[in-house]
């Protein structure tokens, strides 16, 4: 190799290594972690819905109502990161999760009740599957930015 050529092969790899070191702290940070949330809970959300009506599926429709908290709940925590209240956040959070868990509670004491037939679509079960896995990598994601970060937002969040 020429030293031109020499030269040109050390500039692309410092400039692959600055890229990549970008893209790890971009990866790492605790508004990153919340922006993806916003954006993965909102497709989640809209795809859970459609499939829960097309298959009439009420544990769909609850787990896709569920996701639509989490969005408002991803947001909240976006906004307590930027402008750095996360404490307010987090106990934002901590009030949705028990009004959620309440509503749950609720629903399920009334169709015990009350119980109804149930039809179950594989689709359905292959929707909620899908969901369960995405969740759990997103709380993964959250839980390791948050504990790195010390964002207790984060943290708050990846329980959620």
């Amino acid at each position: 190799m020429t030293e031109s050529g020499v030269e040109e092969a050390e500039k692309s790899h410092v400039s692959i290594k600055a890229r990549q070191e970008r893209l790890r702290s971009l990866s790492r940070s605790p508004e990153t972690a919340s922006i993806v949330s916003v954006f993965s809970n909102s497709a989640m959300a809209v795809l859970k819905l459609i499939a829960a009506f097309l298959f009439n599926s009420m544990a769909l429709i609850a787990d896709g109502f569920d996701s639509f908290v989490d969005v408002v709940s991803a947001v909240t925590v976006f906004l307590g990161i930027k402008h750095e209240r996360e404490l307010v956040s987090s106990t934002f959070i901590i009030f949705m999760m028990f009004g959620t868990a309440g509503y749950i509670g609720y629903e399920s004491v009334t169709r015990l009740i009350s119980p109804e037939p149930l039809e179950v679509s594989p689709l359905a079960i292959i929707a909620a599957v899908v969901s369960g896995g995405v969740c759990y990598v997103m709380s993964i994601y959250q839980h390791y930015v948050g504990k790195r970060s010390g964002s207790i937002s984060l943290l708050t969040q990846s329980v959620d």
